[in-house]
């Protein structure tokens, strides 16, 4: 092949690359504003409208995600559309104890929420979710993560005679 010809493919080659780097962005963002979106219609549909108002006209597409193959179809359908500290939430009430961002995960990704991101990306994003309410979330010792609201609880329960 001539240094001409090689040179054009190369060139063709480099462009595509830099085009599907541009889409694979685009689509990542996309996928962002999807989830938000997605989970400001749940929230419109499960009590931020007026008991009056007409909630018929909030239509929701299925997900692509069924909830097969997960540890338990229903939760994990009950993550889909959830923003990341509304998930942590749901995680860690059905777990029920303080637990780590390793073990948040894998019950979230056990269920198919944040399974399109890299480890370090949904664990930081994770940690900064909880760490910006700490209205909903209260850090521990050992990087365990659990409920403020257990925290009133426990305050609240009588010392053991």
């Amino acid at each position: 092949m001539n240094q001409t010809l090689r040179d054009m493919h190369l060139a063709f080659l480099n462009e595509i690359r830099r085009e599907k780097a541009e889409l694979a962005q685009r689509l990542a963002s996309l996928d962002e504003v999807e989830r938000y979106h997605a989970g400001e219609v749940r929230t419109a549909i499960d009590g931020g409208l007026p008991d009056n108002s007409d909630k018929s006209s909030l239509v929701v597409e299925q997900p692509m995600f069924s909830g097969e193959n997960t540890e338990d179809p229903d939760f994990a359908v009950a993550l889909l559309g959830k923003t990341k500290h509304d998930a942590c939430e749901a995680v860690l009430r059905r777990i029920g104890d303080p637990s780590k961002i390793r073990e948040i995960m894998q019950v979230m990704r056990g269920n198919g929420y944040g399974i399109d991101l890299d480890d370090r990306i949904l664990h930081n994003s994770l940690y900064t979710a909880m760490n910006r309410k700490p209205e909903t979330f209260v850090k521990h010792q050992g990087s365990k993560w659990g409920l403020v609201e257990w925290e009133k609880q426990q305050e609240a329960e009588p010392p053991d005679s």
